[in-house]
This record gives structure tokens, sequence and C-alpha cells, in this order.
């Protein structure tokens, strides 16, 4: 993972932390098809299991030019528009397995097939992913 130096020296980090929360039906339908095609990690809680999947922006952030200081959550949100359209983020596991339930469940409807009712949930939760993002700013060393 590469950092960023903001103009007074600091370094400092920028991740998208995707953490969606799901039954454990839907997850072990989940971990049966896509574990070894994306990364993410598990959390059992109380109300399920809660998937958690990272996304380092720093290139993204880098593009940007240097912030005078370390940029808050609120100044990376101006941002994320662009990052969305960015190549960091069209190609990350949370878009690949967004396209590829929905593309199953197109094909699957298309054919006439009966649909698993996980994959139907499970495309709903993903359809509404930006409501589990968290961005995470993590202040590193001071470089001086």
């Amino acid at each position: 993972m590469s950092e960023l130096t903001a103009q007074n020296g600091i370094k400092y980090s920028v991740k998208l932390i995707y953490k969606i929360p799901m039954e454990t039906g839907v997850h072990c339908f989940l971990s049966d098809l896509f574990s070894g095609l994306i990364t993410f990690m598990d959390k059992i809680d109380d109300a399920g299991v809660l998937i958690q999947l990272e996304l380092d922006i720093n290139e993204e952030i880098g593009k940007f030019g240097r912030f005078r200081d370390v940029p808050t959550r609120r100044e990376i949100q101006k941002y994320l528009p662009i990052i969305f359209e960015s190549d960091t983020y069209l190609n990350s596991d949370v878009v690949f397995l967004t396209n590829v339930v929905g593309n199953y469940l197109r094909k699957e409807t298309y054919n006439k097939k009966k649909v698993a009712k996980n994959a139907k949930i499970l495309d709903g939760i993903l359809s509404k992913k930006e409501k589990y993002m968290d961005i995470i700013v993590d202040n590193l060393v001071e470089s001086k």
C-alpha cells in the first residue's frame, strides 16, 4: 500500500471500506461462489455476518495534488464522484461482485430459470452498497 504525504510533511493513507451485513444463508451463498474470486473479511455479529471489503484509493487521491494537511472525510467525499469513475474503483472487488450477481440474475430470468432466493437478496444488498461505505483516513508517522 502506497502512502501519501501532505504539504506539512505528515504521511497518510485513504481507504474505502464496505461493511455489508447479511444473513448467514446469504453469506454461505456468497462464500461458496465468490470466495476464490474476491478478497473479503468475515465478522460474526449478533445480527448475522458482516463482510468487509477494502479499497485503497491512495493512487486516485494522489492525482488531485497534495493537501495542505491530512484531509478529512468530508474533503475526500468531494472527490468521490471522480473516484467512482476511476479504473481503481471500476476494477475493484466491490464492483466486480455487483456486476457478476446482477448479470447472473439477468441471465437466469432471460432464460426463464428459477433464481436462488439468496442471489436476489445479495443483489438487493449490493445495489445499496454505498449505504455501507465508510472513508478511513489513517495518519501515519510524521516525516520531518
